[in-house]
């Protein structure tokens, strides 16, 4: 119970955060373009630790789908094969980073859920 209420209080830190700065920082749009694009180079970017994605991952969820197709929906070809990877890899020493990977999972599938139809279509 106490680590799923800390699974939701991180979430909507993450998705309550992007609204803020975005909002109350009056971000121009080629400034959150500019983001955007960083926050994909870290996804697609092997070295970076995958600690990094979840925040990455929530800030585009957040943003809603039309930033989710233009920004994530590219890269999830290479992303997801190499995400389901890691998990399956995943120590069992190590059952705090497959939590970790398993919440990565589930942002992208909810993030990308008006998109899974395009996804799968031959």
């Amino acid at each position: 119970m106490v680590v799923e209420l800390l699974r939701f209080i991180r979430f909507y830190c993450c998705y309550f955060c992007t609204f803020q700065v975005f909002a109350e920082w009056n971000v121009e749009s080629e400034h959150v373009q500019g983001l955007l694009a960083q926050l994909r180079l870290v996804l697609a970017d092997s070295s970076e630790p995958v600690q990094s994605h979840y925040g990455a991952l929530v800030i585009f969820q957040a943003l809603g789908y039309p930033v989710v197709s233009e920004y994530l929906a590219p890269i999830l070809h290479n992303y997801l094969p190499r995400l389901q990877t890691m998990i399956s890899e995943c120590p069992l020493s190590n059952p705090r980073l497959a939590q970790h990977l398993q919440e990565i999972r589930g942002v992208i599938l909810v993030s990308t859920s008006p998109c899974r139809p395009f996804f799968l279509q031959d």
